[in-house]
């Protein structure tokens, strides 16, 4: 069907077979004096304006001056899609002073803001209010793409808007170019009445300038379906044989006209694609011939102009040597890659090559693929392919992809894929504050109806206050799924209160730490994170929180901080040591002396505890020129000793005893050091070895292992 769809836009009458299915609706409505059906994929709303604008609220005033600054501001700074956005958070408001906003807008002459406007009454589930009189009134100046758009809006309004546009598409009192728009626009009405009307422009007493009758005679085209073109005699016999059906008949002899033609395009449809598929079978099967002796580059070259080629098959073959070509890791020029950004531009282009062709343009990080894949999307309605472009979306958020986002993040095969694309798009903060609207009321609908992980995210992330209590509820769903997702939209939206009060759930405890690391960097930030002790898969997590919230602290406030982790028995010597590293990339002025020597002797006692030896004595180095305390001598000599630096330990020390006592400290955990301090204190002191530093020295040789030796150095043995 998707083939056929695509080649009948080629032929000629498929715009005007096209436009009937997109009022068939109002066709219904206007013929039985019955309103449209209203749109069951979109929230209700309200047909009647609401209270006067001296009631208005707060909220109310702020929201009408920013959206409507937004519609009314003339610049071309301002995107169209931002622009309707706005004007559709107007309409829901459905207040008379935000209608008087969009009257003004639609009055106001200009395209870039008429348009947009338009678009946002094309899009509401019912007519707006209020805005009928402005819209035929702008229909006088229209032309093109506004015109176009208008002339399917104004039958939404039944009878009431046939009269206002039938009045002036009839009145000879104007001048033929001021008629032509309404002339347009009755055609998309679609009832007998508005043929009636258009034929009375064919009228053979009262004879109509030739423009009116070429436009009469379109009009009717549009109506109908029907090839007759601008064959005058042809329509009048027509509606001869049609003025007086009733409204029933009517809509069935309208059907049935539609239906003989599109069995008659179908038909020429096959006949050319017979042929098509004889010779692009013939041409492929010769590419393949081709291509297997012509060399990557050769190859290479061929490429843009196959990608361009009228034949399917023939693109086809071309995307597969793209992605052949990459697979071989061969380096694709700019020409073949304009030629796929093109393919996917080409809205005639069929849907699984337009999605081949994005895949491709993603793989090779063309630059504005997220915007054309956006394009894409908006205009496809097969579910497997728009998940494929949502996938892309997924990887290259984009503001231009929002729309087609929400509206396939309530289909049952596309959701999943959308919702990680909406992700995607909050998660980079690209979500504009005048769409958060649009995207709560889409995301609400979407998890009422599916219930997903994915979804549930989306609800967390963007809840207003009064979604809360729902949301926190579903921190107790029992598919742990569900938890983790909604734990990480809570974590994002910086609401950690919820998360806290689950901080032992395993799926919710890692976003715990994630949101207060973006908290305030404080010491009660960090004493809170520090007192969760993780569970065992979460350690690395925690740990990495641990450090970004000291990293981030002042510098006077380290020693405190590792008072507070020292206290704690489940955080080890390696953290707080990893953490107090960061003094030494301090310079002096940034703490007073004082606090400098501190938090150095903390990182070094630390150091020694960890055995890291000739880091502690790094750490020492930078207290060169601070004023010794004995507690400083007494670190410093046991640094330097333990790390091999036995001269400048001699000089801070000449104690036999405080030598062994450093040996007897080291000789169980630090063998291998233990062995090389034992044998320069028999270098050093050997004929002092006597009485209790004798003993001592012999007890610390027992504790070495039997074979611990170093570099070659042999145990030490005590004097005999």
């Amino acid at each position: 069907m998707s083939t056929i769809r695509e080649r009948t836009r080629r032929l000629p009458g498929w715009r005007s077979l096209a436009a009937w299915g997109v009022s068939i609706n109002a066709t219904m409505a206007g013929g039985c004096g019955q309103s449209p059906p209203p749109n069951l994929l979109e929230p209700a709303a309200t047909a009647t304006v609401g209270r006067p604008d001296d009631q208005l609220t707060s909220r109310q005033r702020r929201q009408i001056g920013v959206f409507g600054r937004t519609v009314l501001n003339p610049s071309h700074d301002i995107q169209a899609e931002t622009r309707r956005h706005a004007a559709e958070e107007l309409i829901a408001m459905n207040v008379p002073a935000a209608i008087d906003i969009l009257d003004q807008s639609l009055r106001s002459g200009q395209p870039e803001v008429i348009l947009p406007v338009i678009d946002a009454m094309a899009s509401s589930p019912q007519p707006v209010q209020g805005l009928l009189e402005a819209a035929v009134s702008t229909m006088q100046d229209s032309t093109g793409e506004a015109l176009e758009k208008l002339s399917m809006v104004l039958p939404r309004y039944g009878p009431l808007a046939l009269d206002m546009v039938s009045r002036r598409a009839l009145d000879r009192d104007v001048p033929p170019a001021q008629r032509i728009g309404f002339i347009h626009a009755l055609g998309a009405f679609r009832t007998r009445d508005s043929a009636s009307r258009i034929m009375a422009l064919l009228d053979e007493q009262h004879p109509a300038p030739r423009e009116i009758i070429t436009a009469a005679c379109a009009s009717l085209g549009r109506l109908t379906g029907l090839p007759y073109d601008s064959d005058v005699q042809q329509w009048r016999r027509w509606w001869a044989g049609h003025e007086d059906v009733s409204v029933e008949d009517w809509l069935r002899i309208m059907v049935q006209q539609l239906s003989t033609r599109i069995t008659e395009i179908e038909q020429q449809i096959q006949l050319h694609k017979r042929a098509n598929d004889d010779i692009a079978a013939r041409l492929a099967n010769t590419l393949h011939e081709l291509f297997v002796v012509l060399s990557p580059n050769e190859q290479l070259d061929r490429l843009p102009e196959l990608l361009s080629d009228e034949l399917v098959p023939v693109r086809q073959f071309a995307m597969g040597r793209v992605e052949r070509l990459l697979r071989d890791s061969e380096r694709v020029p700019e020409p073949v890659a304009a030629a796929l950004a093109q393919r996917l531009r080409d809205t005639d282009e069929v849907s699984p090559l337009r999605l081949s062709a994005a895949g491709l343009l993603n793989d090779l990080n063309y630059q504005g693929t997220a915007e054309l894949v956006a394009a894409a999307l908006d205009n496809e309605s097969d579910h497997q392919i728009a998940s494929g472009y949502l996938e892309i979306l997924a990887k290259r958020p984009t503001q231009a992809g929002l729309d087609a986002t929400l509206r396939w993040l309530n289909d049952p095969a596309a959701g999943q894929a959308a919702g990680q694309a909406l992700w995607a798009i909050i998660s980079n903060d690209l979500l504009e504050d005048v769409r958060l609207p649009a995207a709560r009321r889409a995301t609400r609908a979407a998890f009422q109806q599916q219930g997903t992980p994915v979804h549930a995210r989306l609800l967390a992330a963007i809840a207003e206050d009064q979604d809360l209590a729902r949301v926190e509820g579903l921190l107790d769903a029992p598919d742990p799924a569900v938890r983790r997702a909604v734990a990480e939209g809570l974590c994002w939206a910086g609401r950690k209160e919820p998360l806290l009060r689950r901080v032992g759930d395993d799926e919710v405890y890692p976003f715990v730490v994630r949101v207060l690391i973006q908290g305030p960097a404080d010491l009660a930030t960090l004493r809170l994170a520090a007192q969760l002790a993780p569970p065992e898969p979460h350690h690395q997590e925690w740990a990495y929180a641990i450090r970004a919230l000291a990293e981030r602290l002042a510098p006077a406030d380290l020693l405190a901080a590792d008072d507070m982790l020292a206290s704690l028995e489940h955080v080890d010597l390696q953290l707080r040591a990893t953490i107090l590293a960061k003094v030494t990339n301090f310079p002096p002025e940034a703490m007073v002396p004082q606090q400098r020597s501190s938090l150095l002797a903390r990182l070094a006692e630390l150091r020694l505890a960890l055995g890291d030896y000739e880091l502690a004595f790094d750490v020492m180095q930078a207290l060169e020129g601070v004023p010794m305390t004995p507690a400083l001598a007494r670190l410093r000599f046991r640094v330097a000793a333990l790390a091999g630096h036995y001269e400048e330990a001699a000089d801070l020390n000449k104690d036999l005893l405080a030598w062994v006592e450093l040996l007897v400290e080291a000789a169980e955990p630090n063998p291998l050091v233990a062995v090389a301090l034992g044998n320069e204190i028999q270098r050093r002191f050997g004929d002092q070895l006597v009485g209790e530093a004798q003993a001592r020295f012999e007890d610390a040789i027992e504790r070495l292992p039997p074979d611990a030796v170093t570099d070659g150095t042999s145990r030490p043995e005590p004097d005999q």
